[in-house]
């Protein structure tokens, strides 16, 4: 046995641990979304932060207990890539001290309790302390991987979320989506209002349609469930992967939603899991996570051969008639709005473009969080031509990203659109018949193309030289030109 051999076995033993801690940690953060009361939160908090601080320990003890520039230098080509996963899955887990990893833990459990209260009273006032404490806690976590890295603040956040990616080539793709995404919505078939909710179906009828539309796209409910919270979003494993789609959805909007949740979970639940936990077999980052779930959704779920066989469920097996033509007039328009998950294809990247251009000025410290309700109604009139004023629910109190720490990865979803579009660029062009599969309700010839290419995939590939039209930049043809066929009159 060679000494990679047996630094690769120590490594698969730490990770199979990190694993088990980490499927903990999210159950944990799944029930806290969806169960747990106010005065049980700071019990939930601590118990979080000792898994993680656990999570910690045992990735510290991998890393000096391992050499592993000696091991990538002996190691043979097929372990030089896993070893490289786990090198970059250690800088980017143990470079934050200890302290402010735990401080961040308690910050950002109480910001998010609080986003969910003071979000449905539209509380600014009592929820922006809480916010600028976890904006002090992240400039400072900025900076302690800005200087282990030699990247820029937002880079170092940036590069958790997107491996690779720079601000450097996001800018330049984003001012170019921008001139063009409000250049296509100038433009652009006006909103038809045909496709009203002309009946609403009980809470139970709602729930089993979703069920049977997420199971129709290849969710495996042996091995995962779905539950109705305030914000949709996927957590869990492999082998347990929870869904949580939003309680109050329209009938329409929630159909999108379940399909968007659902290519989250086929990505998780098909992932490669031997060895378990490796980050090898990790998903390669949030943008590819997210292209996973555009495609589902925009790809297939907006297509109008797809809807064709979706008017027909909603009408002979749901009790609610529809057609397909009504269903494409009200899934494929420009709908100018203030809420993100409502928005259409277009005017989404503007969203995104928005939240991406106020948080990088967060971190950099040009502005701080008192400022947010006036920098917000800025952009959002500048790009979308609409204001929350005073509603702060419409405008930075609608998302619960922030609340969570998560920056440097709104731009993320951008990316997914781009990605999809090039996965869906492949597909088509080696499966000349997928309309005719679409229209049937027959999803299988693309969840087994996304399951050979991506899912099965892991971390083995550097996505981004994929999809860079250049070492500079990021090639958003496809998503153009898909979307200008779309929408564009």
């Amino acid at each position: 046995m060679t000494n990679s051999d047996e630094v690769i076995g120590r490594i698969n033993q730490h990770f199979e641990k990190d694993y088990q801690l980490r499927h903990a940690v999210r159950l944990a953060e799944w029930d806290q979304s969806l169960h747990v009361k106010a005065a049980s939160l700071a019990a939930r908090t601590q118990s979080v932060a000792t898994l993680n601080a656990l999570r910690r320990d045992n990735l510290v003890e991998l890393m000096e207990s391992c050499d592993l520039p000696a091991a990538l230098r002996c190691a043979a080509t097929r372990d030089q890539s896993c070893l490289r996963e786990v090198d970059r899955y250690l800088r980017c887990h143990l470079t934050v001290p200890a302290e402010l990893q735990d401080r961040k833990t308690r910050a950002t459990s109480r910001a998010e309790s609080l986003w969910a209260d003071c979000r449905s009273r539209n509380d600014w006032e009592s929820y922006a302390p809480a916010l600028s404490a976890v904006v002090e806690v992240i400039r400072l976590e900025a900076q302690h991987r800005a200087e282990a890295t030699g990247l820029e603040l937002y880079d170092s956040l940036l590069d958790i979320h997107e491996p690779g990616l720079r601000i450097a080539q996001l800018k330049p793709a984003f001012e170019e989506l921008k001139v063009w995404a409000i250049d296509i919505l100038a433009n652009s078939k006006p909103a038809s209002t045909v496709a009203a909710q002309r009946r609403l179906l009980t809470i139970d009828d709602k729930e089993k349609l979703f069920l049977n539309i997420s199971c129709v796209f290849g969710f495996d409910l042996t091995r995962g469930r779905i539950d109705f919270g305030e914000h949709p979003f996927c957590a869990g494993v492999p082998e347990d992967t929870r869904l949580i789609l939003k309680k109050d959805s329209s009938i329409l909007d929630g159909l999108l939603e379940v399909i968007h949740e659902t290519g989250h979970a086929c990505y998780e639940q098909n992932l490669p899991t031997s060895p378990r936990g490796h980050p090898i077999n990790l998903p390669r980052s949030v943008g590819v996570h997210e292209s996973q779930s555009l495609f589902f959704e925009n790809m297939i779920g907006r297509h109008p051969a797809f809807l064709n066989y979706l008017s027909r469920t909603l009408s002979d097996k749901h009790q609610f008639p529809i057609s397909a033509d009504e269903l494409n007039f009200y899934y494929n328009q420009t709908r100018l709005g203030l809420i993100r998950i409502e928005a259409d294809e277009i005017s989404y990247i503007l969203h995104i473009i928005l939240r991406f251009e106020l948080e990088l000025k967060l971190i950099n410290g040009e502005i701080e969080v008192s400022d947010l309700p006036e920098c917000w109604n800025i952009l959002s009139v500048d790009y979308l031509g609409l204001s929350p004023g005073n509603d702060f629910r419409l405008g930075c109190m609608q998302d619960i990203h922030w609340s969570l720490g998560l920056f440097g990865y709104f731009p993320c979803y951008v990316l997914g659109q781009v990605y999809a579009a090039h996965l869906f660029h492949q597909f088509t062009a080696t499966h000349q018949d997928y309309s005719s599969d679409f229209c049937s309700g027959n999803i299988r010839p693309a969840f087994d193309w996304l399951k050979e290419h991506i899912w099965s995939r892991g971390s083995c590939d550097e996505v981004l030289s994929v999809f860079m039209s250049s070492e500079k930049a990021l090639d958003t043809k496809f998503l153009r030109r898909l979307l200008e066929n779309r929408y564009k009159t």
